[in-house]
Order: C-alpha cells, then structure tokens, then sequence
C-alpha cells in the first residue's frame, strides 16, 4: 500500500473502531492525515466525519467542535470592527 493513504486509510479505521466496538461517534479527525486538502477531502467522503488541521486550520477545527457542542463561535468586539 502507498504511504499517501496509510495515514487516511488508519484514519477511517480509528473512526470505525471508536463506532463499531465502542458505541462512541467521532466529532472530527485531526493529526498527520490532515495534512493535506487531499487527506481531508478523503477522510471526510470515507469516514464520513468532518477533518481538519489544527496547526494549518486552528478556525476551522474550532468551529467544528464548537458546532458539535451546540455552541456558536463568539465573535470578539475587536474582530466585528
């Protein structure tokens, strides 16, 4: 197998295991297999959850989990000006 799909392929595998063996949903993958627009497009079409860096992409993996939560990302005074 190519080096470029172990890491989204263990990915998928993480998230099917958390689900079938544990009952347990998965909010977000994030880590190496996130490295790329491609790993992420492949992570979020095979295992069907949202993917996201959080050294490249800190906002977007932030408002994942906060939407997970129920809660909405809260704007500072200093950023809507």
């Amino acid at each position: 197998m190519s080096s470029r799909w172990r890491t989204p392929v263990a990915a998928w595998g993480g998230v099917r295991l958390l689900t079938e063996r544990h009952g347990l949903p998965t909010t977000v993958v994030t880590g190496p297999a996130t490295d790329n627009a491609a790993g992420i497009r492949l992570i979020e079409r095979v295992a069907g959850v949202p993917a996201a860096n959080a050294r490249t992409d800190p906002e977007a993996l932030s408002a994942i989990v906060l939407a997970a939560a129920g809660l909405e990302r809260r704007v500072e005074a200093s950023e809507s000006a």
